[in-house]
């Protein structure tokens, strides 16, 4: 088969085998294959698809997750972690320390000066002085940081990694695009099996961290627990982040819940 004139003979055999919609993505493997192979684009007059992306799929599977490879390593280490933020979510989920749920009254009455949510914020200082100035308050707020202090520190750990993980997916999608990879770009790992699964995977990752903070640990609940943590452990730099990403949404996880209003969707784009 003699190759019409175009670009270059290459472009020619494809856009006789392709619909136009496929035509510029298959020009572009080819001349990636041409690339990986050494082989001038000019005198390629014919080229077999089916066994061209075959070769260059398989080569790319092997290279992308490849040791030397920091494009496929660094994304296989945001999944890895991805998955190990959700198990320590699910295993925290039965570890909630039942007093800061205040569900009965005597709790309420014992509790319920010290135990508060977000509206601590609006005046720390005012909140500070009336727990120091009564002893039975001051008691009781030591005694919650002596035997909840490990365990407050683990749930501010695993929501603090819930934002570190999405914040660092964003990061490495910008230095995609932008080329710090070298040999690497959002076309070539979308041209990869693996690199299509892990990106995939990556996005659905972080949605089903959130679904789990909704279901498993209630929204007021998560405001108690980052209120107590900060109140004794000084939390610099991503405390704000991590505030806004576990603040309560109003969602309630009940068998007739509806999603409440102004609900803030745009944690899933």
């Amino acid at each position: 088969m003699e190759a019409k004139s175009m670009d270059s003979p290459i472009d020619s055999v494809i856009s006789q085998k392709l619909k136009p919609e496929c035509k510029l993505r298959n020009v572009r493997i080819a001349r990636l294959y041409c690339c990986l192979r050494g082989i001038d684009v000019k005198k390629c007059a014919i080229v077999n698809l089916t066994t061209l992306q075959q070769d260059v799929n398989n080569s790319m599977e092997e290279d992308f997750l490849a040791p030397n490879n920091p494009c496929g390593q660094a994304l296989l280490q945001l999944v890895s972690r991805g998955n190990a933020i959700i198990a320590e979510l699910l295993r925290l989920k039965d570890h909630i320390p039942s007093i800061f749920r205040l569900e009965n009254k005597q709790d309420i009455v014992k509790y319920g000066e010290i135990i508060q949510d977000f509206n601590y914020f609006h005046s720390p200082d005012v909140v500070e002085k009336k727990i120091d100035s009564a002893e039975n308050l001051r008691e009781i707020s030591e005694e919650i940081r002596d035997y909840y202090g490990d365990v407050l520190h683990r749930f501010y750990v695993a929501y603090d990694s819930i934002y570190k993980y999405i914040s660092d997916l964003n990061t490495f999608i910008e230095e995609l695009v932008d080329g710090t990879y070298i040999q690497q770009n959002m076309d070539t790992v979308f041209l990869s099996e693996d690199g299509v699964q892990l990106m995939c995977e990556s996005a659905y990752l972080y949605g089903v961290m959130l679904l789990v903070l909704e279901l498993y640990h209630p929204g007021t609940l998560r405001e108690r627990l980052i209120v107590a943590y900060s109140r004794y452990n000084i939390t610099v730099g991503t405390l704000d982040h991590v505030c806004q990403l576990v603040r309560s949404t109003g969602f309630m996880n009940t068998a007739n819940a509806k999603r409440p209003p102004n609900y803030p969707t745009e944690y899933f784009k």
